[in-house]
């Protein structure tokens, strides 16, 4: 039994080197003879080149391409080990394109290794979508956002904007989708006339914003002028009425608007010569005044007269002596 284990022992160490031998011989000849194999990288993004050729000529791919393929290499098996997806250039060339429409394009393959060869690529060809570049004027259209503060007043008449068109650049199909630029104006808090530089957002005739790179509003800014006006009630006086006339106003008032200035020196509205189209009870008769400079009348509503009595001459004189 002895023996036997003095055997083994003796005889371990050529076995450990006869299996390592094995391993180096297995490894030397597969170096020597090491077969090609096919593999397939899958999900390879497509890239453009020359796109700056096709836009130097007017003309743009849209939408942007968005294709991925297979691309089947034969190497060998050493070789494949280094390899990863970023080490192809997977591509199509704009450089031959000089027309709009759906174009077929071959997709080419680049590896930097001599050693691997590319089989074949699916899909062989993709299209591609050339769209003409265009400029096109389009309306500025103004929006107010927010309130003045309490007692001030504006609106959408007051304001004043350049430029009032904008040119727009890019894709013929996305320019044709703009229906105008719209700047915002937010005039929250605002107590005097103010101007800003308003920026342009490009929308759609639904009033949605129309986002895309590929467009460029050649002016990305409005100068906006808004006026602010500051608001005043005022009475209202009919002058000239025959004393016997007795009436009656729908409002004895009136709202009024304008600039600061204006509206402050601004006591009453008085009517000169107002007189009645027939001299009867219950009779009534719209008054009408015009205001000067850039005062605004903010009632809705028209001010009516109404005769609500006729006095005698002689009530009519004691009416004024008791006054």
């Amino acid at each position: 039994m002895t023996g036997l284990k003095n055997r083994i022992k003796n005889n371990l160490p050529w076995k450990i080197f006869s299996v390592v031998a094995a391993v180096l011989l297995w490894g030397i000849i597969q170096m020597i003879q090491n077969p090609q194999i096919d593999f397939t990288f899958s999900n390879m993004n497509v890239e453009v080149v020359n796109e700056t050729v096709l836009e130097e000529r007017n003309f743009a791919v849209l939408p942007k391409l968005d294709e991925k393929v297979k691309v089947k290499v034969k190497c060998q098996r050493w070789e494949l080990n280094k390899l990863s997806n970023d080490d192809f250039k997977v591509y199509v060339d704009l450089s031959g394109i000089y027309s709009s429409g759906v174009i077929e394009l071959p997709v080419k393959v680049r590896i930097n290794n001599e050693l691997i060869n590319v089989s074949s690529v699916s899909p062989s060809t993709v299209f591609v979508n050339i769209d003409r570049i265009v400029t096109e004027e389009k309306p500025v259209e103004i929006h107010i956002t927010g309130s003045p503060k309490e007692n001030c007043y504006t609106n959408e008449s007051m304001l004043s904007y350049q430029p009032e068109v904008v040119s727009v650049k890019g894709p013929k199909t996305l320019v044709d989708s703009v229906e105008s630029c719209v700047a915002n104006v937010d005039i929250s808090s605002k107590t005097d006339t103010f101007t800003e530089n308003a920026k342009v957002i490009l929308v759609d005739k639904d009033g949605a914003a129309v986002n895309n790179s590929a467009l460029t509003a050649l002016s990305e800014t409005v100068a906006v002028e808004c006026e602010i006006f500051t608001k005043k009630v005022v009475p209202v006086e009919l002058k000239n009425v025959p004393e016997n006339i007795k009436y009656t106003l729908s409002s004895s008032s009136v709202e009024l608007a304008g600039p600061k200035s204006e509206i402050e020196k601004t006591e009453k509205i008085t009517v000169d010569n107002f007189s009645f189209d027939k001299l009867e009870k219950g009779f009534s008769k719209d008054v009408e005044f015009k205001l000067s400079g850039e005062l605004v009348n903010l009632n809705n509503t028209k001010i009516t007269a109404t005769i609500s009595e006729i006095l005698s001459e002689d009530d009519s004189k004691k009416e004024s002596e008791e006054e």
